[in-house]
């Protein structure tokens, strides 16, 4: 599914395929711009509500989000408002197509998964292996397979606002490229 394949010994082939989602989505083209995926069933249970308000509080920020998923038809429509409200920063896409969601996930620089339960979750492991870090509630599944600050980024509590201080913890990191590069190889490394 992808045009630019890569591995943890060529990962900053990484980078095209995020120039190239961009370009696609109609995103502002940027590599330092940190690009958030999110690739979700739109519910209460994954958190939906809680990526709206950050994206909210957040729009202004040098950042990008690209989401895909279906769901809550409330959910769905605020996330398009949103994305034709600020299109440069903010892509949308409802329904799912399994094509693009290999592109997310080895564009994006960021995975969020802030589920409020999660028995064991799939897409913060297919993240790891895209060297795409995720971010994630520390719940089920999730906090089993992501620490913090070695390969993800992982947090406590249940508001949008937490989500938006690990957003905001993260970002900081990667601005230091070669932190930023360690975590995707040990990401990368995870079996």
């Amino acid at each position: 599914h992808l045009r630019f394949h890569y591995d943890v010994d060529s990962l900053p082939e990484k980078l095209h395929n995020k120039l190239d989602l961009q370009r696609s989505l109609g995103l502002r083209l940027g590599k330092s711009i940190p690009l958030l995926g999110v690739v979700s069933r739109l519910v209460y249970q994954k958190g939906a509500d809680w990526i709206i308000d950050c994206m909210q509080s957040l729009q202004g920020e040098k950042l990008q989000w690209v989401v895909l998923g279906t769901g809550d038809r409330q959910h769905e429509q605020q996330l398009l408002a949103l994305a034709r409200a600020v299109p440069k920063q903010i892509a949308v896409t409802i329904g799912y197509d399994e094509a693009m969601a290999h592109r997310i996930e080895a564009a994006a620089d960021l995975f969020v998964m802030p589920s409020r339960y999660e028995p064991c979750g799939l897409n913060q492991i297919y993240s790891l292996r895209y060297g795409t870090l995720p971010l994630v509630r520390a719940t089920g599944g999730l906090a089993d397979t992501v620490t913090d600050c070695s390969d993800g980024f992982v947090y406590q509590g249940d508001t949008a606002s937490d989500l938006e201080q690990c957003i905001r913890r993260a970002i900081s990191y990667f601005s230091k490229s070669k932190t930023w590069e360690k975590m995707q190889r040990n990401a990368m490394g995870q079996r």
